[in-house]
């Protein structure tokens, strides 16, 4: 495969629904936070789950864990 037929196959759409974590909207030291906590795997998605939560955001822990691994649309 050539860099443009890789190029190509990245740009494919993924199928399947929206990430949830696309509807999370934080600024600030809030968007770090949140950024530094997908990162460590010491911080569960439990925890991740109820941090949001506090924030106004529905987010479940398998969605979390999904966009963690990478599975999600946002990876596309």
């Amino acid at each position: 495969m050539n860099s443009l037929d890789e190029l190509r196959a990245l740009s494919r759409p993924r199928k399947g629904p929206p990430c949830g974590m696309a509807a999370v909207h934080l600024q600030g030291d809030d968007w770090e936070t949140l950024q530094v906590g997908l990162a460590d795997p010491a911080i569960t998605a439990k925890a991740l789950m109820a941090w949001l939560a506090k924030r106004g955001f529905t987010v479940s822990f398998w969605t979390i864990a999904r966009h963690r691994r990478g599975e999600c649309a946002c990876k596309s």
